[in-house]
């Protein structure tokens, strides 16, 4: 079919029913306008299309059942570099099971150093409506599993300098062109696949203690989130709490989530712990100075 959607002209990845919570970039973010342009989400109300109901079937039935699952999504062409992605696309937020999303990041570092996969939340890029792995980590809620659904996007734009006659075709864009390169591109990537088999086998090994998550919480906050964080005052618990009463699966027991320990360079921000209703939650005072003053904000690591 040379498109990304299916038989009814609808994008399967922005077919879900969550919608970004801030507006995402125009079309590629997904839409409603008409099914023949790219990104279109369907018509509002609708079930999900056929095909993405089969998929939630298959991942509902056969790794919520298991106690920790990792789920690699494999799309064609993003940038120079190769990205694993993961939730959340439809929020800045970062995902409850963040510290083992950095024990696994660490873990591929330690393991093979010479991977240069930029390994990041999808968010830091753009968000986007109708995410479908933003709506099955979200339904894992309501299960006691651990579901991280991560999504490669292989740097396909540096075959466009050995070739710009690619740049003609569509699919070139996305996907090199001459036979032997495009078998290069999938072959390159078998050690990750192995790696993630052997990680979801012995997760028990490498998975954080409860003792640990906190810090690795706060050290994968510092590392991805403090853009995010150091404009805005957040309650990290609260908002963790709010995605499984969306799908109304209940609160969520977050009482390892908090305190995140800052640098001692971010001096001019301070840490204020007050309880909510599901624990302490932690959240950062705006600097007094004016917001144009980039001395009074804190510098990333």
């Amino acid at each position: 079919m040379n498109t990304r959607s299916n038989g009814n002209h609808v994008d399967l990845m922005r077919n879900a029913p969550i919608d970004a919570e801030k507006r995402p970039p125009w079309l590629v973010g997904g839409h409603r306008l008409h099914k023949h342009i790219p990104w279109y989400r369907g018509k509002k109300g609708d079930e999900m299309e056929p095909e993405t109901l089969a998929l939630c079937d298959f991942i509902e039935n056969n790794l919520f059942t298991n106690p920790f699952n990792i789920v690699l999504d494999c799309h064609s062409g993003f940038g120079f570099e190769d990205r694993l992605w993961f939730p959340f696309a439809y929020s800045k937020k970062p995902i409850y099971h963040l510290s083992e999303i950095y024990a696994l990041k660490r873990l591929l570092n330690q393991t093979y150093p010479h991977l240069n996969y930029v390994f990041e939340p999808q968010s830091k890029h753009y968000t986007a409506h109708g995410d479908l792995w933003d709506y099955l980590y979200l339904k894992s809620f309501e299960k006691n599993t651990i579901f991280l659904p991560l999504t490669m996007e292989m740097g396909s734009w540096r075959w466009v300098k050995k070739n710009p006659r690619q740049l003609a075709s569509i699919s070139g864009l996305f996907n090199p062109t001459i036979p032997h390169r495009l078998k290069r591109v999938l072959r390159q990537h078998i050690v990750l696949m192995e790696f993630l088999i052997r990680a979801v086998r012995s997760y028990q090994n490498w998975q954080p203690l409860a003792e640990k998550r906190a810090h690795l919480h706060s050290e994968a906050v510092r590392y991805w989130y403090w853009y995010w964080y150091r404009h805005t005052d957040r309650n990290l618990n609260g908002y963790t709490m709010g995605f499984s009463q969306r799908l109304g699966a209940g609160s969520t027991p977050l009482g390892d989530v908090s305190p995140i320990v800052l640098p001692k360079r971010w001096k001019r921000q301070r840490v204020v712990l007050r309880p909510t209703r599901c624990g302490r939650a932690i959240s950062f005072e705006k600097p007094k100075q004016h917001l144009c003053n980039r001395r009074s904000y804190p510098r990333p690591l």
